[in-house]
């Protein structure tokens, strides 16, 4: 029993290429049908004649010769049928009804707008009053005088860093060591 052409498709495909589709499972004796391979096989029928169409068809599969004209047959009637392929973002012409469109949509008007306007220069005014500095307080804490002390500290670490320590023993000489060794082992 094959489905009508009325018949709703997979995943909303047309219903004329869901029903190509199961044919030429069918014949492929292939469980799913092919919607992309149908699609395929409709391009090829309506873009080649017969013969050169079931030459070109053989390449998918194993098909018999009068599955393949009757196939281009129903597929070539079906384009006949067909209104001319419809372009663009409305919906599909309607076979045998002229429609007018007399509302056409106008661009909207340009707008002013942004945050710069044009030939308008911005400048900056002095303050009505002058704005006096800050004035230094002491905390509320003691957080200041913790860090004064803090700062100290650090300071003296550093200054005791960058100071050699001093030996308080006699100061020995390489050269001497070098010389004593020198003659020890090389004697």
């Amino acid at each position: 029993m094959e489905p009508s052409s009325n018949s709703s498709a997979v995943d909303g495909e047309d219903p004329f290429v869901h029903q190509i589709a199961i044919k030429l499972s069918r014949a492929l004796n292939i469980i799913n049908p092919n919607d992309l391979l149908a699609k395929r096989v409709i391009e090829i029928a309506k873009s080649n004649s017969e013969p050169h169409f079931v030459k070109a068809a053989k390449s998918f599969g194993k098909f018999r010769d009068e599955f393949l004209s009757d196939i281009h047959t129903e597929i070539v009637t079906r384009a006949q049928q067909e209104p001319v392929a419809h372009t663009g973002n409305g919906p599909r012409p309607v076979f045998g009804m002229t429609v007018h469109d007399s509302d056409v949509l106008e661009p909207e008007p340009v707008r002013k707008g942004g945050l710069m306007q044009a030939g308008v220069n911005h400048t900056f005014r002095a303050p009505a009053k002058p704005i006096a500095p800050p004035t230094p307080r002491a905390s509320l804490l003691g957080l200041d005088r913790l860090a004064a002390e803090k700062r100290a500290a650090k300071r003296e670490e550093e200054d005791a860093s960058r100071k050699r320590a001093r030996h308080e023993e006699e100061p020995q000489f390489k050269g001497l060591l070098l010389a004593l060794f020198l003659t020890h082992f090389i004697l």
